[in-house]
């Protein structure tokens, strides 16, 4: 499934990764005709959008809820698809979310750069009415403001419980 960069826990929360989607998906592949099982494995962490039941009934696959992270899914197949408290643990240190910083700006780059033009050029106006030494002035400014928030919105839906 194509969350378009978003992490699962996002997606989940925001229903671009949840229980139609799935049962979509498995309809669409054919997946039934593909595979002798009635399993699929869902990320832990999509469990807030995936109503497993529901899966089941619309599609007759069983959802077992893996690893966190993709790394740990070989040993939790050997495992028997059981999960350890450590792939059931939430990593996502300064690294992990430096790594996201450049989807974040492609994905998002067409409108923050409309906004970017907007407040630079909105940022002209003051006491006597328009001057574009105002707007260069103050104007980075508000970029700068308009770039904060963005990030500023992105970290705080990222913040996955520890």
């Amino acid at each position: 499934m194509d969350t378009k960069g978003i992490n699962v826990w996002c997606a989940a929360g925001k229903g671009t990764f949840g229980t139609l989607e799935i049962v979509k998906r498995i309809d669409e592949t054919g997946l039934s005709k593909i595979v002798k099982h009635k399993d699929i494995i869902v990320p832990q962490l999509g469990a807030a959008g995936v109503a497993a039941a529901e899966v089941r009934k619309l599609s007759g696959f069983s959802v077992k809820f893996g690893p966190v992270r993709a790394e740990d899914l070989k040993a939790f197949l050997n495992a028997g698809k059981i999960t350890t408290p450590d792939m059931r643990t939430v990593k996502f240190e300064m690294s992990d979310r430096v790594k996201l910083i450049p989807a974040e700006i492609m994905i998002n780059f067409k409108y923050m750069f409309l906004l970017a033009v907007i407040f630079f050029l909105l940022s002209g106006f003051g006491p006597g009415g328009y001057t574009f030494s105002r707007a260069f002035k103050t104007g980075g400014y508000a970029v700068a403001a308009l770039s904060a928030a963005f990030f500023q919105e992105r970290c705080l839906c990222s913040k996955l419980p520890r």
